[in-house]
């Protein structure tokens, strides 16, 4: 239930919206429930029956490899380029669901993300033993429909992904990571340090998509040098050959920082208030969308809590995409997130709120004025009138600051995601998914011509 009605300027379509969003969302929770039940009391033939049955196969094509992903949220978004621009079959089991058809065979302390590995001693041994069995029964049915080339995982280090690991390495199949984690900055790099200083990736290669995140994965042990690569985010090569002069310019965004775990929820609120400040006094003179862009639909509900009530030309989206929004903006208000990386491909200015608790040094926040190269990409604002002044301005003029530092820009995105303009993320990803199927090729042909050989001693 929410605390404070919801902004009813919305009209009772947006309303509905809403209330559907919330069902649907009630449903597939029962729908979950129903499925853990349903895996218990029917067993693991079963479930790897009914998932290999709900492999989804958009866009395959005979003749040629298949790769087989591990779809969970946000790294769906890079599988959707991948299958629009690669010469590769993308297909996908949800891994939500593998955890969800696992939860009643498996241990509580073994189903944590990294601390599974470390689950060695002899109480273990059936986790990891059901763990293996359900990972072949799911590949053995899978590959009767669908021979998988290799198989691709959004990260190291998800212990629901483990039983089609093993199942992988007893078949011969490259396990390998399109890191979706981040470590953006040295804080957030230390931690996954810490995190990872005892766990060893057990598959075959990870392709990280900024230098950034190599660090703490080889320093800490968990990976070797040759076992990673950078390839950029497929999501961000929808940046390439854009031409934003046909586009209208009309919104103002602020990104939402909200959460917690981004440190400084005092400043989202002071930014909130004063956003819906500027949209009230910009709504009688000027036609520009005031737009909050909320990280889920959780988000939106609780910034609607907040603004009971808010001008009409205020939106509040979860749904809409980063590349559509920042198309059409002037300006950009946001505070470490790799989305406010992304607004730096953009034309729109790029501002970060830089006082109270969104204030912090140059180690613990990924932008810092300090930094020569994040002074010509980005503007800091460092008083809550600065901030005001720079989205009154937005509001009053139709146009685009034309000063902006490409150079800087594209500097400081390949600080935390490499991106070029010369070849896009999808292509190296390409690339180093069939160099690793070759690579399994060349390893099979090895061992084949190894067994065929005739033992010199013996014919002696």
């Amino acid at each position: 239930m929410l605390a404070r009605p919801i902004d009813i300027d919305l009209g009772e379509a947006h309303l509905v919206k809403w209330a559907r969003a919330l069902a649907v969302q009630a449903v597939r929770r029962a729908r979950r429930q129903a499925l853990s039940y349903a895996s218990r009391l029917l067993g693991m033939r079963w479930a790897a029956r009914w998932i290999a049955a709900r492999v989804d196969r958009e866009r395959w094509a005979s003749g040629r490899p298949t790769v087989l992903c591990l779809r969970r949220a946000l790294f769906a978004k890079d599988i959707d380029v991948l299958r629009s621009t690669c010469n590769l079959n993308f297909v996908c089991i949800e891994q939500g669901i593998l955890g969800r058809l696992q939860r009643y065979w498996i241990s509580h302390d073994f189903r944590r993300q990294t601390h599974y590995q470390y689950c060695s001693s002899s109480e273990y041994n059936r986790d990891w033993q059901r763990i293996g069995e359900f990972g072949s029964l799911i590949m053995r049915a899978i590959n009767r429909h669908t021979p998988v080339d290799a198989i691709l995982a959004a990260n190291i280090d998800y212990w629901q992904d483990q039983g089609i690991l093993v199942a992988a390495r007893k078949l011969n199949i490259p396990f390998l990571v399109l890191r979706r984690e981040q470590e953006i900055s040295d804080k957030t790099r230390e931690r996954a340090f810490q995190r990872y200083s005892q766990f060893k990736f057990e598959g075959d290669g990870v392709a990280a998509f900024g230098r950034t995140s190599l660090k703490p994965l080889i320093e800490s042990g968990a990976c070797r040098a040759e076992q990673v690569v950078v390839t950029g985010a497929p999501r961000l090569d929808c940046w390439h050959d854009v031409n934003p002069s046909n586009q209208d310019t009309d919104s103002i965004v602020l990104l939402s920082y909200r959460d917690p775990v981004y440190g400084a929820s005092n400043s989202f609120r002071e930014v909130l208030e004063l956003f819906v400040d500027c949209a009230k006094k910009a709504s009688s003179t000027c036609k520009a969308r005031f737009v909050v862009k909320a990280k889920s639909h959780d988000d939106a509900l609780a910034i609607h809590q907040v603004l009971a009530m808010k001008p009409t030309n205020v939106l509040i989206e979860h749904d809409t995409s980063l590349f559509d929004l920042f198309h059409r903006s002037r300006l950009v208000i946001g505070f470490d997130s790799l989305a406010v990386v992304e607004a730096l491909l953009s034309k729109a200015t790029v501002v970060v709120p830089f006082w109270g608790d969104a204030k912090g040094t140059a180690e613990s926040t990924m932008f810092h004025p300090s930094r020569d190269q994040h002074r010509k990409a980005l503007l800091f604002a460092e008083s809550r009138a600065a901030l005001s002044e720079l989205t009154d301005r937005a509001a009053r003029s139709d146009q685009r600051d034309r000063n902006v530092d490409r150079e800087a820009r594209l500097n400081v995105v390949n600080q935390f995601m490499a991106w070029s303009p010369q070849q896009t993320a999808s292509e190296r990803v390409e690339s180093w998914i069939r160099a690793s199927i070759r690579s399994r090729d060349a390893r099979m042909r090895t061992v084949s011509r190894s067994i065929a050989a005739p033992d010199r001693g013996d014919t002696a």
